[in-house]
């Protein structure tokens, strides 16, 4: 079984190395939710090369900077300038990683992801009730924003682990399957949680990665 405590840490040590400004935020030594897009990427690959683990922390920049900037608020509210400015710090890290390592493609689909989820905060913002949501709109919901982000990244994962393709549609429907979980932390919706639990741990299995996902599931909940 991977340690997924000692792996995280030395994602945030690359962190730290190239902004020593995430110190507050890396404090705790304990795995939380900004772990999860770096494990879920390097999780298939048996061998991690550096430049596999500093993609893993452009993934955190990336949610690090996502979460910056879902904290501005309407208005002129004193802090919106300091979480716009990390937001951007952090998101002009993760591009930088990306650009050096020649990862083009995935600059593109990283901007794509990024105008999603932006859209999709401020759909976010006109739900009074999720519990009052269907079904269909809830997915879709969490598709243009949680579910777009691990569904490409358990995808970029699979693909540097060299998967075959049924091992890819595998690891990205697991991804789907955590993305319907976390988003239940974060936005109390209404779907089937043990459903989705169930799923995430049947891929998993599938893959000789079930413990690793139980213990995420655990950071999620």
């Amino acid at each position: 079984m991977e340690n997924l405590k000692l792996l995280s840490q030395e994602i945030k040590n690359i962190c730290l190395k190239l902004e020593p400004e995430t110190s507050p935020i890396f404090s705790k030594d304990s795995l939380t939710e900004r772990d999860i897009l770096p494990l879920i990427y390097l999780l298939p690959l048996k061998e991690k090369t550096e430049k596999q683990k500093k993609l893993a922390a452009a993934l955190e920049f990336l949610w690090l900077s996502r979460e910056c900037h879902g904290l501005v608020k309407e208005g002129n509210s004193q802090d919106n300038s300091k979480y716009i400015l990390f937001g951007d710090l952090f998101y002009s890290h993760a591009y930088k990683i990306l650009e050096d390592s020649g990862e083009s493609d995935t600059l593109n689909e990283i901007s794509d992801i990024v105008v999603n989820y932006n859209q999709a905060w401020f759909d976010r913002q006109a739900i009074d009730d999720w519990q009052s949501l269907s079904r269909e709109k809830t997915e879709k919901l969490i598709d243009d924003d949680i579910g777009l982000l691990l569904t490409t990244t358990a995808r970029k994962g699979a693909e540097a682990a060299k998967y075959n393709e049924e091992e890819r549609k595998i690891y990205q429907n697991c991804g789907k399957a955590l993305s319907r979980i976390w988003a239940k932390k974060r936005y109390n919706h209404n779907l089937p949680i043990a459903e989705f639990e169930k799923a995430a741990l049947d891929e998993g299995s599938e893959l000789n990665i079930s413990k690793e996902i139980e213990e995420i599931i655990k950071i999620l909940k």
